[in-house]
């Protein structure tokens, strides 16, 4: 099913680029993403760019995790970063890493769009309400957001009052959600799913602490 998956993400690209010919095949993140980049690069021979994220570069198998997970992983990661004529990466300790392997990267961090995000003052929170906090990430275990939620039950056992947002993808199945519900959270947590940006900034600019 991958295989097929990656197959017609490049003939989506080839099929593209036949109507707006590409200069460039630009990739953010690696493993299949960057299969897929730099192989649609390679048949349509324009340059392929793959933007390094830090989850390709590491292995954590208790929780099954990053893109260097057993040799099949290593394998394809080193042939991408290989065929790529270009790799970003957005903060130091990631070129740091890349550079361990052999591999140089410019450093490109990620930005925001400030015409859609504009700065504003933070807000004034009266010390009477209940304190208002935003989680935004996919639910799974490399986010650990049980330890939040372990965190959080700390605050409710101590008498605070805060209402939190966690807005994000659920990968788990609920696990998160049953975990607030045993800590005993429901009245104080809210999970939102997976929100598009113009439902999602609402929440963000009414809280205090993200």
């Amino acid at each position: 099913a991958r295989e097929g998956a990656r197959r017609r993400a490049v003939m989506a690209i080839l099929r593209a680029h036949r109507v707006a010919p590409f200069n460039v095949v630009h990739s953010i993140w690696s493993g299949a993403c960057g299969v897929v980049a730099v192989c649609a690069a390679r048949i349509l021979r324009v340059p392929s760019l793959v933007h390094i994220a830090g989850g390709e570069l590491i292995a954590l198998p208790d929780i099954n995790y990053g893109g260097r997970l057993g040799w099949k992983g290593r394998l394809r990661e080193a042939l991408v970063l290989r065929a790529a004529a270009a790799l970003t990466a957005p903060s130091s300790p990631i070129i740091e890493e890349l550079a361990a392997l052999g591999f140089s990267a410019h450093r490109v961090p990620l930005g925001i769009d400030l015409s859609e995000w504009p700065a504003r003052t933070p807000v004034r929170r009266d010390p009477r309400a209940p304190a208002r906090l935003i989680h935004v990430a996919s639910l799974n275990h490399i986010k650990d957001q049980s330890a939040l939620l372990r965190a959080i039950a700390s605050l409710d056992s101590a008498g605070l009052k805060f209402h939190m947002d966690i807005v994000g993808e659920d990968t788990l199945h609920g696990e998160v959600q049953s975990l607030a519900q045993r800590l005993g959270l429901a009245k104080c947590v809210e999970f939102h799913g997976f929100l598009p940006q113009r439902q999602l900034r609402p929440l963000v600019e009414a809280a205090h602490v993200m």
